[in-house]
């Protein structure tokens, strides 16, 4: 891991089971999840299953299995914050902002049909146990936060810059014969971990989905590329100035939220943002989680502001890859971390956007 350790987390031995019951000192949560199960994006010249009709779904979208899982995942967030959220939908206690692409658009509604099936008045059809709630979104060449298409050539200087230097160039040297071998077996011109990346993107969701792999792929697949996944993700946040265009407005996001609860201001107290498994590994990565590993379908990173019974408040962060939450401790804090401390260690990855959050919400 590369980013200061002043910003490193350390995993907690200790998990939090899904039922477990959330204290009433809860002042404000924001999860920020990945999409469920998809086709995939994008298919190599070579692909034997290049041809969308392979697929159940167009590449890219959301399959049954995709639903299903968000579907689960809004039971479980309604089982932990049972006592905090309302059972009926209230517009005042929580906002949904998704990245523009359908496969997240379509999680979040799942996700919100387990969260918050209708109850009394808000039944509107006795046929259909789901009732509409509001997803907000933006378009993707506007959206700097969750899609991170919002053209911004700083960024884009500050990526070529880092891949230019000599810690990539010598990951890509090191892995030469592979880029070599993997152009040949897929007709695609891979010149680094970027390319290599997208070839086991694509390769592990047709293994997800019981399709049997060309016979080449047994030499790479899945270690060989699944490292340089990792080192493809990890590339986005590899240092400070990075992680502040690559997560600083999620950050941004969530100290705006919790600024306004904590000062008693008009703010939903449950954010939820539906987005891409680049978005979950960016947050762990600029916090310096140890021992990454590519976040599954329906990843989630939660953070938790509370009240102690002094009116003290401190963060509580965990990370849901499975049906288990795990707690994560800030290096620097305790279990329960100091807000202001929090705040502190956030302070370095914030963004340039923060100004008018109170508003973007809307």
């Amino acid at each position: 891991m590369t980013m200061s350790s002043s910003v490193g987390v350390w995993v907690l031995v200790c998990a939090i089971s899904s039922h477990l019951s959330v204290a009433q000192d809860l002042v404000a949560v924001t999860v920020l999840y990945r999409h469920g199960h998809r086709s995939i994006l994008d298919p190599y010249p070579t692909d034997p299953y290049r041809n969308e009709s392979f697929w159940p779904v167009p590449f890219g979208e959301l399959t049954n299995i995709g639903k299903n899982q968000h579907y689960a995942l809004g039971k479980w967030l309604r089982q932990r914050y049972t006592s905090f959220l309302s059972r009926k939908y209230m517009a005042k206690e929580i906002h949904i902002r998704s990245s523009n692409y359908d496969r997240c658009l379509m999680s979040a509604a799942s996700n919100l049909a387990g969260l918050y099936p209708p109850e009394g008045d808000q039944i509107w059809n006795q046929a259909l146990n789901w009732q509409p709630i509001p997803i907000h979104s933006r378009p993707k060449a506007m959206d700097g936060m969750l899609a991170l298409e919002k053209p911004c050539p700083e960024y884009q200087r500050l990526q070529k810059e880092q891949l230019n230097s000599n810690y990539h160039q010598k990951i890509i040297a090191a892995n030469s014969k592979l880029y070599v071998y993997l152009s040949e077996k897929t007709g695609m011109k891979i010149k680094d971990f970027i390319g290599a990346n997208d070839i086991y993107d694509t390769l592990l969701v047709e293994n997800q989905s019981n399709y049997t792999l060309p016979e080449w792929t047994q030499s790479v697949f899945p270690e060989k590329l699944r490292q340089q996944a990792v080192i493809r993700f990890e590339f986005d946040t590899h240092t400070p100035q990075l992680a502040k265009f690559g997560v600083g407005q999620v950050f941004d996001r969530i100290l705006t939220q919790f600024d306004s609860r904590v000062k008693n201001l008009t703010f939903p107290k449950f954010q939820m943002l539906s987005a891409h498994d680049t978005n979950v590994f960016n947050v762990l990565n600029s916090l310096g989680i140890p021992n990454l590993e590519m976040v599954p379908y329906t990843g989630m990173v939660i953070f938790e502001l509370r009240r102690n019974s002094y009116g003290k408040y401190y963060v509580d962060f965990l990370y849901k890859k499975s049906d288990r939450a795990e707690l994560l401790t800030i290096k620097g804090c305790e279990t329960d971390c100091d807000y202001d401390r929090f705040k502190a260690i956030l302070k370095p990855l914030s963004s340039i956007w923060r100004e008018g959050m109170l508003k973007a919400y809307k």
